[in-house]
């Protein structure tokens, strides 16, 4: 990293450090699955802020169903239909895969706020992040031969005011904030059909799972997304 944009970055955590009042802190996101709704508010307000072009996205909503229609008479009788969203980004872990398999060392984990992210000057877009992140949240620009992916508006964080995902969020069900806080406040729950084994990579997020969800079957949720709403474009 540049002198200059390590000045920049040193600047900036030292003010969300002050935020939250720690010398050190590990920030992360929470999601509450039984508020969201599904509508890609956060999505697109991360895509505006980040001017990214259509196809590209460092936010994505998954939605899991599970159930079936049985057909009688004239109608169809529900049995036991359900479904449910998260809305997932780049979980800042703190076992991150994409860091370690960097052949350029451009992706490091901030020792102040926990938050993993990747050197422009460094990157030369190779994809090996992408390959090896099991959230699939490395994004690659191959005009650009470069790899972006949320940095939990850092600057935002740093004036105090909330990522653009979470400020936009129309149900109020993501959060960010220190880590111990989250889990006091939420649980500690990070696994869900819809999602890898956490134990890979550590994620910092909590999710707070849909309250029908003990009630079904977890092999017999699938992904209810098209293709093209959770993917990113190869240009």
């Amino acid at each position: 990293m540049s002198e200059s944009m390590d000045n920049k970055r040193d600047v900036l955590e030292n003010k969300v450090l002050n935020r939250f009042d720690a010398d050190t802190i590990q920030l992360g996101f929470m999601c509450n699955a039984n508020e969201c709704s599904g509508c890609n508010a956060c999505v697109i307000a991360c895509k505006d802020i980040h001017n990214l072009a259509p196809g590209k996205k460092y936010r994505k909503v998954l939605s899991g169903e599970s159930g079936s229609w049985q057909e009688s008479d004239s109608s169809a009788v529900p049995l036991k239909v359900f479904s449910y969203s998260i809305s997932l980004s780049c979980n800042h872990c703190s076992k991150p895969l994409c860091a370690s398999v960097c052949p350029r060392h451009a992706i490091t984990k901030s020792s102040k706020t926990g938050i993993v992210s990747i050197e422009e000057e460094l990157c030369v877009g190779c994809g090996a992040c992408i390959k090896a992140c099991p959230y699939d949240a490395p994004v690659r620009f191959r005009t650009l031969k470069k790899t972006y992916k949320c940095d939990m508006c850092l600057e935002r964080l740093a004036e105090e005011k909330e990522p653009a995902c979470v400020a936009a969020c129309t149900m109020r069900c993501l959060e960010v904030g220190d880590m111990q806080a989250l889990e006091k406040a939420y649980g500690s729950l990070r696994d869900d059909p819809l999602l890898p084994d956490s134990t890979k990579t550590s994620p910092n997020f909590i999710l707070v799972p849909h309250r029908f969800l003990d009630q079904r079957d977890p092999d017999k949720i699938r992904i209810a997304n098209m293709p093209e709403e959770i993917s990113n474009t190869n240009e």
